[in-house]
């Protein structure tokens, strides 16, 4: 017997781990009244094509992944989104999820049609949440606080992001997001590691209030062509390598640059640095720059003075 549709009891309003796992041919599902689940329910249930859950409030982890033939997610009530919940929905258009503010780690990676994600209250995501989601265009965060290591990693159409109250971006975030044009960071204090590595769509970046960028942050960005960060002090090893597009980099605070970190900028021709205290090797090597003001460098790597400079102020 092959059973497709289930309408469970209205008073069901808890199921816990296990439920209907590996049901390969349960299409539609309705649970109106369920309030909470545990973890690895409807496990696998790969031909599910549509879900009931509109009093859903708790959820724990790795329920309903790889249902491949679900479109659309819509949880109105959802608070708790544990880990690793609606991977692999590879048919999934939409989520909803106004209620949620907290998404456990790689809930939707691998949701390769995914375009549109509404989490208004969303205020902390783990790591790999939104990982491979290759199709994304649209993501509104307004409420978002906290996030990890790799949460929208090769999401290759989104375009614009807006993080209003995040102060620390974490390492390989928006690493080959290809299509982003724009970041809006308002209160980044940090960046982390190959935090937007080969965004090549990238034109111009402000950071109002960025203090440290690490290793390779903006590493093969090769349209990038200005860099405005007044309260930056901190550039690590890499961190504009390759931006074979950079003109103008703004940066009155900088303290420190480390080695290699505007290495074969092959436009920028001058650079003021009024209060750089340390340069790293390598770190102009294959840039064309001509002019240098640095009146209050101490320390000094080797290969930063070369033939090309014409003109050194220190």
């Amino acid at each position: 017997v092959k059973i497709t549709n289930i309408q469970l009891p209205s008073l069901l309003k808890t199921i816990g781990n296990n439920f209907m796992k590996h049901s390969q041919y349960i299409s539609y599902l309705i649970l109106p009244n369920l309030n909470s689940m545990g973890d690895c329910n409807f496990m696998y249930s790969t031909q599910i094509e549509e879900l009931d859950l509109s009093n859903l409030v708790r959820m724990g982890g790795s329920n309903f992944t790889t249902l491949y033939k679900l479109k659309k997610l819509d949880l109105p009530k959802l608070e708790i989104l544990g880990i690793e919940n609606f991977r692999e929905l590879v048919e999934l258009e939409e989520i909803d999820i106004p209620n949620v503010e907290r998404i456990g780690k790689q809930s939707f990676n691998f949701c390769l049609n995914l375009k549109r994600v509404n989490a208004p209250k969303l205020e902390v995501i783990e790591q790999e949440v939104f990982l491979n989601c290759r199709v994304l265009k649209q993501v509104d965060l307004p409420s978002l606080i906290e996030m990890q290591e790799k949460c929208f990693y090769t999401c290759n159409k989104l375009k614009k992001i807006s993080l209003p109250l995040v102060r620390v971006l974490p390492g390989s975030n928006f690493r080959t997001c290809k299509s982003l044009v724009e970041i809006n960071m308002p209160n980044v204090v940090k960046i982390g590691a190959f935090s937007f590595y080969h965004c090549e769509s990238l034109i111009y970046v402000y950071l109002p209030k960025t203090e440290e960028l690490y290793a390779d942050c903006f590493i093969k960005c090769k349209l990038l062509k200005e860099v405005h960060a007044p309260m930056l002090r901190l550039i690590s090893r890499g961190c504009f390598k390759y931006c074979e597009s950079l003109k103008s980099v703004i940066l009155p605070s900088v303290e420190v640059i480390e080695y290699t970190a505007m290495y074969y900028c092959k436009k920028l021709s001058n650079i003021n640095l009024p209060r750089l205290k340390e340069l790293g090797n390598n770190c102009f090597e294959y840039s064309p720059i001509s002019e240098v003001y640095l009146p209050q460098l101490s320390v000094c790597g080797s290969d930063n003075v070369n033939n090309k400079i014409k003109k050194l102020t220190l």
